[in-house]
């Protein structure tokens, strides 16, 4: 199925990352709120090239991630005393597009 102009493929991939939630309120406070954890994600893709230099990626993946709480800044003395965790887990497909050049 793979030619010179044309490649289809699978992959799937472990990681993991960071997110930082900022302006998070509580009363006349501001926070801003971190997170830690891994994602997964598996999917195919295809690479179509117009001729020999230029061509477009497309594809299709479906996407997990599970991010842990870590810390509050500045730091909320409540969080401490009520022994505060939190888990934000996300999972959708994802479609994505784009040109591309061969080196």
């Amino acid at each position: 199925m793979n030619k010179d102009h044309f490649a289809l493929y699978l992959h799937a991939d472990l990681g993991s990352g960071f997110l930082k939630i900022g302006d998070v309120r509580s009363g006349i406070n501001r926070y801003d709120d971190r997170y830690t954890g891994g994602h997964f994600r598996l999917g195919s893709a295809v690479q179509w090239y117009f001729g020999d230099v230029f061509g477009i990626n497309l594809g299709l993946m479906y996407a997990a991630h599970r991010l842990k709480w870590q810390s509050r800044e500045p730091n909320d003395p409540l969080l401490d005393v009520a022994d505060y965790s939190a888990t934000l887990s996300t999972s959708g497909i994802l479609f994505r597009a784009g040109l591309q050049v061969k080196l």
